[in-house]
């Protein structure tokens, strides 16, 4: 580090010096060190002082004044606390969101989405794309596909071959696209018409492309699930001490532990203010987890309400020889939340003093 330090003010004297070189050495600038062999080049009185000051920087470069690596290294691990303790503030299940570009809902055919351009035999490029509604499908729900198809000769037959595979095998079941003008494809499945035998948590939508006999091929991965749970609503929203709680309603299929977070943002605004999340074990049938919006978080965001709960992920945790995660389903993209005035709550500070012995283990090891 000490060494970089003295390359860069080398480097800073050497570009003085080449100035002072090229333009002279008015009076403004006469104090600015240069390197001794270019003294010859000022007058006497001027090289008397310049190597006076460049025997100064001499000594000012082999000095100690410049940050220690121990000195960085502390004021690096402080920051971390710092930023930690900054979150620390607020509870883990409420915390607010500082950026609203954090909060991001994909529009359909959006999050599932892939493209490839092909080199045709004939010369030009082949750009084909193909794109699902949704990345993660349910049980009775419905698959959009749009295949696109663009760079093809104008006067080319094209033609489009698809099918589903699971981890397993090809699927049999017909997917079918048209096209009106050869170059936008779509088409949809009903999941309620295939047999649960046949999906499994990771698929594939297989598209064969054929453009005058020529072929291409391109594939797009989706998820698909039978519901752990379903969000059906929230109950009785009311204030409790510093927390405004939020019970969230569940029909639960799967036993086991479970996962919610969801955001509550403003109703008239639409701004996402925290982000909220609770987890539990749940038992099979009518359950509820609570979320909990603290009042530093809802005064943080500057907004009363009333509120919107949106952008609601849900899943039950993988169990023990179990592979993968098991997502629930909310049946509406937003459920209305009441607000209350701050003066309702107790205004009181979260104090979390694990996260204060874990802010200050981070500033002793910068020690």
């Amino acid at each position: 580090m000490k060494n970089a330090f003295i390359v860069l003010s080398v480097l800073l004297i050497i570009g003085v010096a080449a100035s002072l070189i090229l333009f002279g050495a008015p009076e403004e600038i006469e104090k600015r060190p240069i390197e001794s062999t270019q003294v010859k080049n000022i007058q006497p009185r001027q090289a008397e002082s310049l190597k006076r000051r460049q025997v100064q920087t001499d000594d000012l470069l082999i000095s100690d004044d410049f940050p220690s690596d121990d000195v960085i290294f502390q004021a690096q691990f402080s920051q971390i606390a710092d930023t930690y303790m900054d979150t620390a503030q607020f509870p883990v299940g409420s915390q607010p969101i500082r950026n609203p570009n954090d909060v991001y809902e994909p529009a359909p055919f959006e999050d599932a989405k892939f493209s490839i351009p092909f080199p045709m035999q004939g010369g030009g490029t082949l750009n084909v794309k193909v794109a699902l509604n949704k990345f993660q499908y349910f049980q009775d729900e419905t698959i959009a596909i749009q295949l696109s198809v663009k760079g093809a000769p104008s006067s080319a037959y094209v033609e489009v071959d698809s099918k589903f595979a699971s981890s397993k095998k090809d699927l049999q079941t017909p997917v079918e696209l048209v096209s009106s003008d050869g170059s936008l494809f779509v088409g949809s499945v009903d999941t309620a018409s295939v047999s649960d035998s046949e999906f499994t948590p990771e698929m594939l939508f297989k598209a064969l492309v054929k453009v005058d006999g020529e072929e291409f091929f391109i594939t797009q991965g989706f998820r698909y699930f039978q519901s752990s749970a379903d969000v059906v609503g929230i109950g009785r929203v009311e204030t409790n001490g510093a927390n405004l709680d939020i019970p969230v309603k569940l029909d639960v299929e799967e036993s086991g532990y479970y996962f919610l977070r969801a955001v509550l943002e403003d109703a008239e605004t639409g701004k996402p203010l925290i982000s909220l999340q609770s987890e539990a074990r749940l038992s099979k049938g009518s359950r509820k987890l609570l979320l909990q919006a603290h009042i530093q978080a809802l005064k943080y965001s500057g907004s009363e309400g009333p509120y919107n709960l949106r952008n609601i992920n849900l899943y039950r945790g993988a169990d023990d020889n179990e592979e993968f995660d098991v997502p629930g389903k909310s049946l509406e993209k937003s459920y209305a939340v009441p607000g209350f005035s701050f003066d309702q709550f107790d205004d009181v500070k979260h104090v979390d003093p694990i996260a204060l012995e874990r802010a200050e283990f981070l500033r002793s090891l910068g020690n």
